[in-house]
């Protein structure tokens, strides 16, 4: 059975050995084939099997590895992280186990509503209902967290295969929109 990444889940693996075996791909062009731990294979491309190595990353050295989506302008791109575990033993505890940024609802009596997150703040305008921006950073701010928040839950029960695609995330965030564009910023 052959490993696969999901977009924007972090994988953990554990290679069998230090090296991986370069391999050619029936899509074409090189991969890399390694055998981890627990009776799979993962192949990749090359490129990221070098940031294992420079990671110095070798045989039953938890690292986990993330496929990302980013948005670069109008170009979407595809990169990975790979990230040794270092031995939490030896590790000082986290303070907070998810870095991520969430965003909170702050009822306010001035105002409908206010979102707190993601490093930025979006207040309504000072008219009773907030702007129709607003609203929709709002929509999609709560779309993308609750979506992730989902997600992990759902891989912390086993459901390794759950996850939300992008078409799913702009759904909801339009089904929070409407909402909120009806109840004056509530949802």
């Amino acid at each position: 059975m052959a490993a696969k990444l999901q977009m924007n889940v972090p994988q953990t693996f554990e290679l069998a050995f230090d090296e991986g075996l370069r391999v050619h791909s029936k899509f074409g062009g090189d991969q890399v084939m390694f055998s981890l731990t627990n009776g799979e294979k993962w192949y990749c491309d090359p490129f990221i099997a070098a940031k294992i190595r420079d990671a110095k990353i070798g045989a039953n050295v938890p690292f986990t590895v993330c496929k990302r989506e980013v948005v670069n302008g109008n170009r979407r791109v595809v990169e990975y992280e790979v990230e040794r575990i270092l031995d939490v033993s030896l590790a000082p505890p986290a303070a907070d186990p998810d870095p991520r940024p969430t965003m909170r609802a702050v009822e306010s009596p001035n105002t409908s509503a206010v979102f707190v997150g993601a490093g930025a703040v979006v207040t309504p305008a000072a008219t009773p209902a907030p702007s129709t921006v607003a609203l929709m950073k709002m929509a999609g701010i709560g779309a993308i967290d609750s979506v992730l928040e989902v997600e992990k839950y759902a891989q912390s029960r086993g459901l390794t295969d759950f996850n939300f695609g992008a078409d799913n995330i702009q759904k909801i965030m339009a089904c929070l929109f409407i909402e909120m564009s009806k109840k004056a910023g509530r949802a």
